[in-house]
């Protein structure tokens, strides 16, 4: 039986951070996806030490298509980053928050059977929570 997933985005962009003057609006309805295709999904938290490399866990979903990744930098770290590789490609791409922020997503549908995490501080955990989703074995 497959799961449903309702996904919801909403991207608002300010002229300040008092939330005045409008600059971009997407509607909801632009951005509320219902997918019923996933069997199965495997979440969790992050934890990875300084300078370390992780492969994120599957659990039992065979053929992943859909990740979500919230990182949590520590407001200590001297590198603010995740450095994220696919499917044991050689392109590494590295995630990081915003100016201030000790956040960041990712979010993407493709087909993936690996997703390695590296963080590179060296001294702090990268920490977070991750979601993936796909077919049974």
């Amino acid at each position: 039986m497959p799961l449903r997933a309702d996904i919801k985005m909403k991207t608002e962009v300010f002229e300040d951070t008092g939330r005045k003057g409008t600059r971009f609006k997407r509607a909801d309805s632009a951005t509320n996806r219902i997918v019923d295709t996933w069997e199965r999904e495997n979440s969790g938290d992050l934890n990875i030490e300084a300078t370390i490399s992780e492969d994120l866990p599957f659990g039992d979903v065979d053929a992943v298509t859909y990740l979500h990744i919230q990182f949590e930098f520590d407001a200590a770290a001297t590198v603010k980053r995740a450095d994220v590789i696919f499917n044991g490609g050689a392109d590494t791409i590295p995630i990081t928050p915003q100016s201030g922020q000790n956040f960041a997503e990712l979010i993407m549908e493709a087909p993936l059977n690996q997703v390695n995490i590296t963080n590179p501080d060296p001294a702090t955990k990268l920490k977070g929570v991750f979601i993936v989703a796909g077919d049974a074995p």
